[in-house]
């Protein structure tokens, strides 16, 4: 963890590619509360396990 710590970019955008489940939900959070600005994207992969993929970007 101190690595990647180490080398986040603190006030820069940071890109995050994860599933969109609870540890992605956890990573970013972790790296807003250490200064970086996260930016994810949602993509429509056509899974049928989100009922509403419009809903998910303000989650």
């Amino acid at each position: 963890m101190s690595k990647v710590l180490a080398s986040l970019p603190v006030g820069e955008k940071v890109g995050i590619a994860f599933s969109g489940g609870l540890d992605t939900s956890v990573a970013v959070a972790w790296m807003r509360a250490k200064g970086a600005i996260p930016c994810t994207y949602t993509a429509d992969l056509g899974q049928y396990d989100e009922p509403d993929i419009d809903s998910v970007p303000d989650r």
